[in-house]
């Protein structure tokens, strides 16, 4: 019971991350391009200039989660980051249209509207699963706009859900916990489920993912997201992947607590032009525990997209 009510605290971590400090970009590079536009109702940055590259973060996170990669990749890249619906500085209506389908859907609109080619995914766990979704509508109704996918301990198949989610699906109890509980408490509860040192958790990262929750509509949205994470006929949506030929690369924490590493080999051997590489030593955040590392492999993923697609 005492380690379900720690991974019950730990839910709303994921919720917070937004509200972090910007960062200033490195001399030489554009100004980052923030906020909402005639594409799309979310909120979003623009970094650097090039190739588009959208990065899509997990459950109860935001554009945070990319703080360690983002300077880097904007050097060579049209880096796009999102904050997903009823999560960061995005809008958190009181529907019921939280399914990581309705947020593929939002992303593919703004695809579309800002007719972007050459695009390269990136998802971390939720964000994984909503780019999974978004590659196969991409490939069905817009053919040559996908390019690559990289894939972070992503969500990809049926699974027992992590206890800070089932806590949040389950009634009356998920809504205490979200609503009385202290949300630093339950942040830092989560993250050290999503980590394998949790000595690198920060009073700033805890912060920066906390925020978020205390926004109108932010505890709603995160409760309503756990209820919807399962997509209908998921086995009909796994049994395309063999379907996605374009390359991609899988990256996976080795002590992943909360998707097992058999999903990434799993999916690995799904998508017939993919490469795992798997972190020691690492949780479900490799983005933010092993960023050197996690930046070595996305870069040369890109480096080699560029070389296939010439100049």
């Amino acid at each position: 019971m005492r380690k379900s009510m720690r991974l019950l605290l730990g839910a709303l971590v994921l919720a917070t991350a937004s509200c972090a400090p910007a960062r200033e970009m490195p001399a030489g590079l554009p100004e980052p391009v923030t906020g909402r536009g005639s594409s799309t109702p979310l909120h979003f940055e623009v970094h650097g200039a090039g190739r588009p590259l959208i990065a899509l973060h997990g459950f109860g996170g935001s554009l945070y989660t990319w703080r360690h990669l983002k300077e880097p990749l904007a050097r060579d890249r049209r880096l796009i980051l999102f904050d997903l619906k009823g999560f960061g500085a995005s809008p958190k209506p009181y529907d019921d249209d939280y399914s990581m389908l309705a947020q593929a859907d939002l992303i593919y609109q703004y695809i579309v509207a800002e007719d972007l080619r050459g695009v390269v995914l990136m998802g971390h766990s939720m964000g994984g699963g909503v780019a999974l979704m978004l590659a196969l509508k991409l490939q069905e109704r817009e053919p040559g706009r996908l390019a690559g996918l990289i894939l972070i301990d992503s969500a990809a198949y049926p699974q027992n859900f992590p206890g800070f989610v089932q806590i949040l699906r389950t009634p009356v109890i998920g809504s205490l916990v979200l609503y009385l509980a202290p949300d630093r408490v339950k942040v830092r509860s989560i993250l050290k489920q999503c980590f394998f040192d949790d000595g690198k958790i920060t009073e700033e990262d805890v912060a920066a993912y906390a925020a978020p929750l205390g926004m109108p509509g932010g505890k709603y949205a995160l409760q309503q997201t756990a209820r919807q994470i399962l997509p209908a006929h998921l086995e009909e949506i796994t049994a395309r992947y063999p379907s996605l030929s374009v390359p991609a690369l899988i990256i996976w924490g080795e002590q992943d607590e909360i998707l097992p590493m058999e999903h990434g080999r799993r999916l690995a051997r799904a998508l017939p032009n993919s490469r795992l590489v798997i972190l020691p030593e690492c949780g479900h955040n490799p983005m933010e525990e092993k960023p050197r590392e996690t930046l070595r492999e996305v870069r040369q993923f890109l480096e080699g997209l560029e070389g296939k697609k010439g100049p």
